[in-house]
């Protein structure tokens, strides 16, 4: 775990503890290291991490284990609830928000963003699938992450 300072919703600085390990742009962005060797800015990294967490508040990412918070229902198995009208107030802000985003990126950019970002696939992966040259979902990625750093203001337009 290492401590960082990002940006919250309201532009405010603050203290959180993170795990690159667990971030799919952990090996593209070191804070630690030098600026000019970095692939990624900090501004970029934060407006992926900003879009990752509200893909995690969202509900649209899946669910790796078993949500014991889920009232049981009879013999139907417990999990996430399917029905938008269950859904937490949060969770819907949060879609309204991973929505919001993904239009600011754009076609086809948006699908090189959720196969990193929710779908975890890997440049190589992504590149096979798409037919695309070697290196260039990651910089696929980087444009993506600019067009979400300026939707989310953190990159001047």
């Amino acid at each position: 775990m290492a401590e960082e300072t990002r940006k919250d919703r309201c532009g405010v600085r603050r203290p959180v503890r993170v795990n690159r390990d667990e971030s799919p742009l952990g090996r593209l962005f070191d804070p630690a290291g030098n600026p000019a060797e970095q692939f990624l800015t900090r501004a970029e990294f934060e407006a992926g991490e900003r879009f990752r967490d509200d893909l995690a508040q969202s509900t649209l990412n899946p669910r790796l284990t078993m949500d014991w918070a889920a009232p049981p229902a009879g013999r139907a198995a417990r999990g996430p609830a399917r029905d938008p009208a269950a859904a937490s107030d949060a969770a819907l802000f949060a879609r309204a928000r991973v929505n919001k985003a993904l239009d600011a990126v754009g076609k086809p950019l948006d699908r090189t963003l959720l196969d990193v970002m929710w779908r975890e696939r890997g440049m190589d992966e992504i590149e096979r699938a798409e037919r695309w040259p070697r290196r260039s979902a990651k910089l696929a990625l980087k444009l993506s992450l600019q067009r979400l750093g300026l939707h989310y203001g953190l990159i001047a337009g």
